[in-house]
């Protein structure tokens, strides 16, 4: 039997030190990031993520000349969530999973 996956979770959040790291990784699932070279990169698929207290703290965590992504796929309402990470902020970009390659069916994505 396969275990249900609600969603799965890819990024990279750079220029940050191992402090802010170990800070925002206990906001994301167990095992989800990883730290190396000055950059947390994130790989999660299972059970749904609550994101808020992860994207606040990298907001006020985040030092000047840091950026990062986040995209959050959730199979349960098919939609891909794209968060912009900046120190201070983030900015959403919500598509629909079918949609995403939709631009590029002209190079043979399909």
């Amino acid at each position: 039997m396969r275990c249900a996956v609600d969603c799965r979770l890819y990024g990279q959040i750079s220029g940050i030190d191992r402090d802010v790291f170990s800070r925002l990784e206990d906001q994301l699932p167990s095992g989800a990031a990883s730290f190396a070279n000055g950059a947390m990169e994130i790989e999660y698929e299972g059970r749904a993520a609550d994101l808020e207290d992860f994207l606040a703290g990298a907001a006020a965590l985040m030092p000047p000349g840091s950026a990062g992504h986040l995209d959050h796929i959730d199979n349960e309402l098919w939609r891909v969530n794209r968060y912009t990470l900046r120190p201070g902020g983030f900015d959403l970009e919500s598509y629909g999973v079918d949609d995403v390659l939709d631009h590029t069916k002209a190079e043979g994505n399909f």
